[in-house]
């Protein structure tokens, strides 16, 4: 933007928050008789992983991918 490198930060909801969501989805589903939902595990699987670069996935099938800032050979894939 304007000539800059901007950084995009998603944050990944605690563990507390997660269960009121999971509690507030049950009391719903009381009400229109679906199963229980359970609360979901929290892991990542390393998929790929050397000194420059990283590749996650998440439980919930996200796929993320760290590079370190220094590392000049992926400068142009973030531009």
């Amino acid at each position: 933007l304007f000539g800059r490198n901007l950084a995009l930060y998603i944050p990944v909801p605690g563990p507390f928050l997660t269960r009121i969501i999971v509690t507030f989805a049950n009391l719903l589903r009381i009400f229109s008789k679906k199963p229980k939902q359970e609360i979901p595990k929290a892991y990542f699987d390393v998929l790929y992983l050397d000194k420059n670069l990283r590749i996650q996935k998440t439980a919930q099938g996200n796929l993320f991918v760290q590079a370190k800032e220094d590392w000049s050979e992926a400068m142009p894939l973030l531009k």
